[in-house]
């Protein structure tokens, strides 16, 4: 009896589903073209979801078509021209992983130019319409156009389903940004070595340059003095050579007046001798 139960609600729920979503159309799920919005599945927006440059995501589709290519084009600027393929008539799986911004042309540059993608599954069978609303035209099912956000500071890839609304980078990469950009809580231990080993450095050598400035100004001293004694005795030889010596000033003498002769003090007369020879 339970099981009964179990299969009638299973299928009135399929039978509501077919009305709601159409479930035997072809269509892409990642980029989503339909979004659930109070129960109600509505068809989503041109460019309400976002990717980001370096994110791996999982693009998926919905079709019954057994092989498949499928290539990455361009949105608004130059639209529907391609930019790479990345599936050429495999499989169908259903999906496909992709690594923004490896082996698809899509860097700064490129984002710079138009951030808006679009993807194309192609149907080598040639179908051209199928489901409700139509999927494939001219062989090629074309999902709604996305965004491609630049994140330079981004090394590294996360893989995760997106959202019609957006999708934020990893959480190991934002993680490994704010590490690498916390500053240091202090000097290491040889660090202050060598600030200590180059203050030390740099007394020494300001003592010597100041003995050095020391000495040198009084050879400078000294050879001035030399010079100058030298000079000063040059200008004395040349004095001495010229007959141009000066002697020095001596004050006048006053000669007293000289003592007639015969006339000394303290002596007698001459006596006048006889002409007479002495017998």
């Amino acid at each position: 009896m339970f099981g009964l139960v179990v299969i009638d609600v299973v299928i009135g729920l399929s039978f509501l589903l077919s009305f709601l979503l159409p479930i035997s159309a072809d269509y892409f799920t990642n980029p989503p073209s339909f979004v659930t919005i109070n129960g109600t599945p509505e068809e989503t927006q041109d460019l309400s979801t976002k990717f980001t440059l370096g994110q791996t995501v999982q693009i998926t589709w919905s079709t019954s078509i057994h092989s498949v290519s499928l290539t990455l084009t361009h949105w608004d600027v130059h639209k529907g021209a391609s930019l790479a393929s990345f599936l050429t008539n495999v499989e169908n799986t259903g999906f496909y992983t992709w690594t923004i911004g490896t082996n698809d042309g899509i860097d700064e540059k490129q984002l710079a130019v138009s951030p808006n993608f679009a993807f194309q599954l192609k149907d080598p069978t040639g179908q051209t319409s199928t489901g409700n609303p139509p999927g494939f035209i001219d062989d090629l099912l074309t999902s709604r156009g996305f965004v491609i956000k630049s994140n330079i500071t981004s090394s590294s890839s996360s893989t995760a389903g997106s959202s019609p609304t957006s999708s934020a980078p990893s959480t190991s990469t934002t993680a490994s940004i704010v590490a690498n950009s916390t500053p240091a809580s202090g000097l290491s231990t040889a660090a202050k070595a060598g600030i200590g080993t180059g203050i030390g450095v740099g007394v020494v050598a300001l003592v010597v340059a100041l003995i050095f400035f020391l000495q040198r100004q009084r050879d400078l001293r000294l050879r001035r003095e030399l010079q100058q004694q030298s000079q000063t005795e040059e200008a004395n030889v040349a004095d001495v050579v010229d007959g141009n010596q000066k002697q020095p000033y001596r004050e006048p003498v006053e000669l007293n007046t000289l003592p007639q002769c015969g006339e000394l003090s303290g002596s007698s007369p001459l006596t006048e001798l006889s002409a007479e020879p002495h017998r």
